[in-house]
């Protein structure tokens, strides 16, 4: 691994790049990966960026494109440096002794435009909700025009028809927020492509929400963060958005794991509500890709192995938090045809390798 020394050197090479070439959008993405990565203390995420910033100038500010990410950036780095963990010269790596810089810096040009972390989540949370509702009404809607098509007397009229639908589904999207983080702002030409527009919008923001949720305390990640995904996942009906959803609660739970433990009672309410999803699969008419999404959360938040937990007959009573979604699994898996349960069983076992418990 570089240096503390090379790293902001090279910060400094590529910043000039881009600014020559005038190309800042690229540092808004490397910006996001520095602070998604988790490699890297505070002080040194925060130097590289404050290093991009004051080489690109107003170029690094101005690009509409990134304006979703730009918020959350510039709220994250507002939030580290208002935190004050930085302040103490003895907790910095001797390698950045010599040009330490002083946080909170002075006219920080990252805090225009920068809002509270409770504002930064519930816009994205909002964001996603939007997304989720438009691509319900997506569907509806071509359901109902296909529906339509089927009983249209003659070839004029099917073809008035999918220029009408063309015309709701443009604008539709052209309604949509596109600053999208990482998805560059385009104008759909196409049915096909508003839809994957739309889908591709709703990942960045489960990444931003991600990204947040890394920087944070598990308390707040549980509090802000999965009790809101949590409610959006009772009332979502779009199967690829719900996996997204599940396999994110999964990602974020395990940061709960992380910093407290197994018991931790944010990550207990997780394990439950997961389970419960799972046991409602069925009556909800769920397909297998979200099962297996479910299940894949499970098991990263009871450090089990998916083999072990299928083939072994031994009750876990003695962990109780265990046993009922333990036992979900197992009636889950036992209900599917075999077919379904061979894909399953290839699936689950590179997902759900043993977990080594930390803390």
């Amino acid at each position: 691994m570089a240096s503390i020394q090379q790293l902001i050197a090279g910060s400094v090479v590529l910043a000039s790049i881009c600014a020559a070439v005038n190309h800042t959008g690229f540092l808004w993405e490397a910006s996001y990966n520095i602070f998604r990565m988790q490699k890297f203390d505070s002080l040194l995420m925060l130097t590289i960026l404050h290093v991009f910033a004051h080489l690109c100038g107003s170029k690094y500010f101005t690009l509409k494109d990134y304006g979703l990410l730009m918020t959350v950036l510039k709220s994250l780095v507002t939030f580290l440096e208002s935190a004050n963990l930085l302040t103490d010269s003895a907790s910095c790596p001797p390698s950045l002794t010599e040009f330490r810089p002083e946080f909170p810096c002075t006219k920080c040009p990252f805090y225009e435009g920068a809002v509270s972390m409770d504002i930064v989540v519930s816009l994205l949370l909002e964001r996603l909700q939007n997304c989720a509702f438009s691509s319900t009404m997506h569907q509806d809607m071509m359901e109902s025009v296909n529906s339509f098509n089927s009983g249209a007397s003659s070839q004029e009229d099917k073809t008035e028809e999918n220029a009408g639908r063309e015309g709701f589904l443009y604008s539709l999207c052209m309604n949509c927020d596109a600053s999208c983080c990482l998805n560059k702002s385009r104008i759909p030409t196409t049915q096909s492509q508003c839809a994957f527009d739309g889908t591709c919008h709703f990942s960045d923001i489960l990444s931003l929400i991600e990204l947040v949720a890394c920087n944070m305390s598990w308390d707040w990640v549980s509090n802000n963060i999965v009790c809101q995904l949590l409610k959006i996942l009772e009332s979502c009906v779009m199967e690829n958005f719900l996996a997204a959803i599940v396999l994110l609660l999964g990602q974020l739970g395990r940061l709960g794991l992380d910093a407290n433990g197994y018991e931790d009672i944010g990550v207990e309410n997780l394990r439950c509500r997961l389970s419960a999803f799972l046991c409602q699969s069925t009556s909800r008419k769920l397909g297998l890709p979200i099962q297996i999404a479910t299940v894949t959360s499970l098991l990263g938040l009871l450090l089990l192995d998916f083999e072990e937990l299928i083939k072994s007959n031994v009750e876990l009573a003695a962990v109780a938090s265990k046993s009922v979604p333990a036992d979900c699994i197992r009636k889950w898996f036992s209900l599917l045809s075999n077919e379904q349960q061979s894909l399953s069983w290839s699936l689950l076992q590179a997902a759900g390798l043993p977990r080594q418990r930390t803390g």
